[in-house]
């Protein structure tokens, strides 16, 4: 990134962010300039953070050793810690005998699969969470988790069963999903399987998800009760598994 492209990113904090789009390419702008390191373009997103205007849903790093660098579009690469961030003794699958729990919370847009648990105490802070970002209460989401359909609309999609999983839909008053959207899924849901046994082992069960524990990350201590599930956060509340 050359001195007018660094200068038209500057212009662009001032005038302040008002949209995820304008951030997102503040962001890019700052992640592609060739006269910073990468710890000084941490410090630029902090800086971008503090400034904007618009902060619902945006994450920026807390700290360099949480990340690997930044790639040839300008978006930050975590260092992410293997066993999909689990202390490795604590995986467990998710199943109808150990179910999600009745409420979840998570930091950070609703495209992403991981969830915690909400204590009687109050929310897991961002240390026992291990999440490598400036703490943003506008990037905070929270709602319930339905089981009593949850196992069935995963098993609809895992058998390729379009029908068995709009009966469960429409008994809910919720709109069905088309061919071209079930089939959507079940690739999203075929891939998770994949990139789970990859990343933990092929012998656990991750049919519906897995839960444990947070591991420990850098000066983060873990600890917190973390899910992953084999759908996104919109695409189940597309299809009222949380709400």
């Amino acid at each position: 990134m050359g001195k007018s492209a660094a200068e038209d990113a500057g212009k662009v904090v001032e005038s302040g962010l008002n949209s995820y789009a304008d951030f997102s390419k503040a962001i890019s702008d700052i992640g592609m300039r060739s006269d910073l390191t990468d710890a000084q373009k941490i410090s630029e997103l902090q800086k971008l953070f503090e400034s904007s205007n618009y902060k619902a849903d945006i994450n920026v790093p807390s700290d360099i050793q949480y990340v690997k660098g930044f790639d040839a579009k300008g978006n930050v690469i975590y260092d992410w810690p293997p066993k999909l961030g689990f202390d490795e003794s604590t995986i467990q699958s998710i199943s109808r005998t150990d179910s999600l729990p009745d409420t979840w919370d998570r930091y950070g847009y609703m495209g992403g699969s991981n969830f915690a648990d909400v204590p009687p105490t109050g929310k897991y802070t961002y240390s026992e969470r291990a999440i490598p970002y400036v703490e943003n209460e506008a990037a905070y989401h929270t709602g319930t988790f339905n089981n009593a359909t949850y196992f069935d609309k995963i098993d609809a999609i895992k058998n390729g069963d379009i029908n068995g999983l709009n009966t469960i839909l429409s008994k809910e008053g919720i709109a069905n999903v088309d061919s071209s959207y079930f089939k959507n899924l079940q690739n999203t849901y075929n891939d998770f399987i994949e990139d789970t046994a990859d990343a933990v082992g092929r012998n656990i069960d991750a049919t519906y998800g897995l839960k444990g524990t947070a591991a420990s990350w850098g000066d983060m201590s873990g600890g917190a009760g973390q899910y992953v599930t084999p759908l996104n956060g919109s695409t189940m509340k597309r299809l009222g598994i949380i709400n």
